[in-house]
């Protein structure tokens, strides 16, 4: 048996690759995005009043998948260039263009005017907000649905089930 050694980046598959990715991006964040999401300002400033009193606005990350909707246009421009730049410089890695999604015409390299935004085996649509599940995913790849759930048998498999169910939906 032969061993590789990884040099650079997080070993895919491994336990600890999601945790080490939700913090350095976490730390991505607050360090470069905080501008752009409004977030960093101190409680009572004007600008803490002003973000309240603006429209709402909504950042998610699973992982190293993130969704941003807003009802500010040029906000949402801005961040999406910022992202399509990466941090290769600075930390080392830059957004797949090819991954890209926006609901509006932007110069980010992926694909634009998209209704239906697929986002961790969801499909949110742009126009009503509808959210449902991605299952024509699993059609791209061969897979059945079927073939994707694990059944614990014995005397537990009803609360394996619950707790599956449970932590689909946190």
């Amino acid at each position: 048996t032969a061993f590789a050694i990884q040099c650079q980046g997080l070993p895919q598959g491994s336990q600890l690759s999601p945790l080490l990715t939700t913090l350095f991006y976490g730390y991505v964040e607050r360090s470069d995005l905080a501008s752009y999401l409004g977030e960093g300002s101190e409680p009572g400033t004007a600008d803490q009043r002003n973000r309240e009193s603006a429209r709402p606005q909504l950042f998610m990350r699973q992982v190293d998948d993130s969704l941003f909707a807003t009802f500010d246009k040029q906000k949402a421009q801005q961040l999406a260039l910022r992202m399509s730049q990466g941090w290769d410089d600075t930390h080392g890695f830059v957004i797949n263009p090819n991954k890209t999604r926006a609901n509006f015409d932007a110069t980010i390299g992926g694909k634009t005017d998209v209704r239906d935004m697929p986002w961790c085996g969801f499909i949110i649509d742009t126009n009503t907000l509808e959210v449902r599940n991605d299952y024509e995913r699993y059609g791209r790849f061969g897979a059945r649905i079927r073939d994707t759930l694990t059944i614990v048998q014995g005397r537990n498999a009803v609360s394996a089930f619950f707790q599956k169910s449970r932590t689909c939906f946190r």
